[in-house]
């Protein structure tokens, strides 16, 4: 299969809950379709339906479902999670992305026992949806009691079904490289996320996230996705949270920096 890079619409998302807009399925799934994506990682938030509904719905517009995810709370659905499970084997993807542990207070590092449990947690779901053909990857993000470098490391050494989900903005963002750990955990990479980040020129603060290749924090996106390329057998996926022209225009940006680099048709 080799790597394969796809969409997660997560922008529209976001980008309706700041202006008060919506977006229809079938405008999203049209808007990535013709930007040039065809692989989708997407929530069951847009009303999929049944897996042959979704596979339908998908199909008119040259789309395949390749991964979903999964948000952890405090206390699992374990109910949702496999029925997300059985969606992906359904439709013959193989990809859960998961993330979670936001009840980590802002500023305070996550204690070994906190971060064990949770990897407990994540190795129990890891090893449950390995039952319907489904990788699950862990993916690092800002909040999160997996944010920074040590923590991912830590999280890492705890599991073993649980593969690595890695967001490249979100690592970045943190404060931190995310090429070394895409070397030192290639093998445990189940999936990923792209985006670009831009930070404030004065202060060097985080300021959001942009469009592959318009960032100014020194990520290394053309290493990182040789990486990628050398580790990860199935779909990574474009993935800008913040908006900076419209969701579409934005996906057609990424789509030409990928093109442009040889990764899109």
């Amino acid at each position: 299969m080799a790597l394969q890079i796809g969409y997660q619409p997560r922008g529209y998302v976001n980008y309706a809950q700041e202006t008060g807009s919506h977006f229809s399925l079938d405008l999203v799934l049209r808007e990535v379709s013709l930007a040039g994506f065809v692989g989708l990682e997407i929530g069951g938030q847009w009303g999929l339906g049944t897996p042959e509904e979704c596979r339908e719905t998908l199909a008119r517009y040259g789309l395949r479902l390749a991964a979903m995810p999964v948000i952890l709370g405090q206390e699992v659905d374990w109910e949702g999670v496999l029925a997300k499970a059985r969606f992906l084997e359904a439709l013959g993807a193989r990809q859960m992305m998961v993330c979670g542990g936001f009840w980590r207070e802002e500023g305070r590092k996550p204690t070994p026992e906190e971060l064990r449990a949770f990897a407990r947690t994540c190795e129990d779901l890891a090893r449950r949806v390995a039952d319907h053909g489904v990788r699950a990857g862990f993916h690092n993000h800002l909040g999160s009691l997996v944010e920074r470098e040590d923590e991912l490391d830590f999280f890492l050494e705890e599991t073993e079904a649980m593969g690595y989900y890695p967001d490249l903005g979100h690592a970045r963002a943190a404060g931190w490289d995310p090429l070394p750990s895409l070397r030192r955990h290639g093998a445990r990479i189940v999936g990923a996320h792209l985006k670009d980040v831009l930070l404030d020129p004065v202060t060097g603060a985080f300021r959001r996230f942009v469009e592959l290749g318009k960032g100014n924090a020194g990520l290394d996106l053309g290493a990182c996705l040789k990486e990628l390329e050398r580790h990860l057998d199935g779909w990574a996926f474009v993935e800008q949270d913040h908006t900076s022209f419209n969701p579409g225009l934005d996906a057609l940006e990424n789509y030409r920096y990928l093109r442009a680099r040889g990764y899109l048709p």
